[in-house]
Order: C-alpha cells, then structure tokens, then sequence
C-alpha cells in the first residue's frame, strides 16, 4: 500500500510513494458520499482517512456501493470528535486545511499542500465548526458562479484532491 504506478493512456507508467496527506470527514450524512471519497482517496494516493462523528464507517452498503472496493485499500480510522481528531493532527505537527467558505478563506489553488497536510471536510448542510476553523492554518474554498453556493462534498473534495496530485505529479 506504499508505492503507487501512475498508469498514463499512452501506456508509460511512473511510480511515486503514497502521500502522507490525510483526510478528515466531518459528520459527512451521506454514506455514498463517504464511498465516493474513499474512492478519490485510493485514486490520489491519501496516507489516511479519517471518518468522525456520524459519518459512515465501513462495512456499509452504500460506502461499498459508490467505493466499488476502495475502501479496502485506503487506510482509514474513526473517531468519535472532529475537534479531537484535528487537535491530534495539529500535535503532531501536521498542517490543518480546511475547506469552508468564509470572509477569509482563500481559492483552493493559492494555498499550499505540504505532504503530510491534513485536509478537513466538513458536514454537507452546517458546515465546519467556528472551533476547527479557528484552528486550521488555512481555510480554502472552490468559487462558485451559479445560484448554489456550494459543490456536493464528494465532489468539492475530489477538485482539492486533484489539485494536490496535480501538483505532485507536475512537480509543482
């Protein structure tokens, strides 16, 4: 679970080390949401997921239905609180980024994602606490020009996710 092979269309591959990057999911109500991310997660290579609070864990129906396997090979964990578990990340050192819309967030693409960032997803409907944003190092947002203000959170994560391959993959 340590190497991963970038496989290309022409058919030249390229091998890189799994990222420490890890993901922490915030009440997230969806479980087909959740599979979805544990699918971005085995795709971009994430060190490690961490679901909290109400979110889905596996073995569950629609985690398996939207993950189509993923979820046996991305390392993940739970935990009870969303606050403890970004407090345990931050001890150790580790960057807390969170994804939120506030007067002060930046666009996703300005902010920097060292390998062992913490990446913080919140609840589809509340949001993130006022708590994990006044922790977070830096709160990022994807802009948005239609009626909504928001992306489904599966999809808002995989566009962050990308963007951090991206930018492995392109040495960036």
């Amino acid at each position: 679970m340590n190497d991963l092979t970038v496989k290309r269309g022409d058919g030249t591959r390229k091998e890189f080390q799994r990222t420490q990057i890890t993901v922490i999911l915030d009440n997230l109500r969806s479980a087909r949401n959740v599979g979805a991310i544990f699918r971005t997660c085995d795709a971009i290579g994430t060190g490690e997921l961490i679901l909290c609070g109400t979110t889905a864990i596996p073995p569950h129906d629609g985690i398996a239905m939207t993950a189509m396997g993923a979820e046996k090979h991305v390392k993940w964990s739970y935990s009870s609180f969303t606050v403890e578990a970004a407090r345990k990340m931050k001890s150790m050192g580790k960057p807390l980024i969170t994804l939120e819309r506030t007067n002060t967030s930046k666009l996703f693409w300005e902010a920097d994602y060292p390998d062992d960032s913490v990446i913080l997803i919140g609840n589809e409907a509340l949001g993130i606490s006022e708590e994990i944003i006044r922790m977070s190092d830096e709160v990022i947002e994807i802009p948005m020009m239609g009626y909504k203000n928001s992306l489904n959170v599966a999809s808002a994560f995989t566009v962050i996710g990308y963007e951090i391959l991206r930018r492995r993959l392109s040495g960036a």
